[in-house]
């Protein structure tokens, strides 16, 4: 691959139905995308950038109406293919079932001898509440993940690791178990993490074991709460070989101007 032979690097944003985004992915140094509340306007026609579009004719997420996810593969030397998202009664050896079509996108790329799998994920909101439609998601995803290759899933999931909006412990306990359930399926969050210490306003409000990350702003106001609802999960193999994932707004803030997310960077050593 010609961008890094020896690590490579995946991207996920929610990119906030902005057009604009699509330019922005040409000047990351990245060789995948994992994009979620994209549109089809803006799309790069002459560009090296290969898109992997959603399963949907308008790019909306079907009986919902959010933008859907995709992915854009932006090293032309990386050897990939997509991976169909079906409706019930449609599926094959080949393809993924998805509750509702757009919610998740699926690449599968060939690193050496192994084939792994690239999930952009969206936790849809429904009637307040996230965790229901992910763990559909999930349960549509988990044939693939049991087919025993690795998987990097980069998502908004609107859902929050170890505290919640309401402050209600049932609701802590819920989006917790979310994560919990990603992990019996031997996908552990990897980040990002804190390196810096506790999150300055941060809703978990506890400094003493905070180690959130800004990955979103609400109304994109630089005053609003640091909510953090965007990860990166990752299996067991992929997790080893993690060289970094961070918030590129931490060191490039201006970022903030082309969405109200963060985009999310995973370097993974190939070596």
């Amino acid at each position: 691959m010609s961008k890094n032979a020896e690590v490579l690097t995946i991207i996920s944003w929610n990119t906030n139905h902005r057009n604009t985004s699509w330019e922005a992915l040409s000047h990351f140094d990245a060789d995948i995308a994992l994009l979620q509340e994209v549109t089809k306007s803006g799309v790069p026609e002459a560009s090296e950038i290969q898109v992997v579009p959603p399963p949907t004719a308008n790019w909306r997420i079907q009986h919902y109406g959010s933008s859907a996810t995709a992915v854009a593969v932006l090293n032309p030397e990386l050897e990939f293919s997509p991976v169909p998202s079906v409706g019930f009664g449609l599926g094959s050896p080949n393809s993924v079932i998805s509750t509702h079509l757009g919610q998740f996108s699926v690449v599968r790329v060939q690193l050496g001898n192994k084939k792994t799998y690239f999930v952009s994920l969206y936790g849809i909101i429904e009637n307040d509440y996230a965790d229901g439609s992910v763990h559909r998601a999930i349960s549509d995803l988990t044939p693939l993940i049991e087919q025993g290759a690795e998987v990097l899933i980069g998502a908004d999931l609107n859902a929050f690791r170890g505290y919640s909006i309401s402050g209600k412990q049932i609701a802590v306990e819920r989006h917790k178990n979310l994560f919990d359930r990603l992990e019996v399926l031997g996908l552990t969050c990897v980040g990002p993490f804190s390196t810096t210490g506790p999150l300055s306003n941060c809703p978990c409000n506890n400094p003493a074991s905070c180690d959130h990350v800004q990955t979103h702003r609400h109304m994109n106001k630089e005053t609003s709460r640091a909510f953090q609802n965007d990860y990166i999960f990752a299996t067991a193999e992929l997790k080893s070989r993690l060289i970094s994932c961070r918030a590129l707004t931490d060191q490039s803030p201006e970022l903030w101007e082309l969405s109200d997310h963060a985009p999310i960077e995973a370097r993974i050593s190939l070596r």
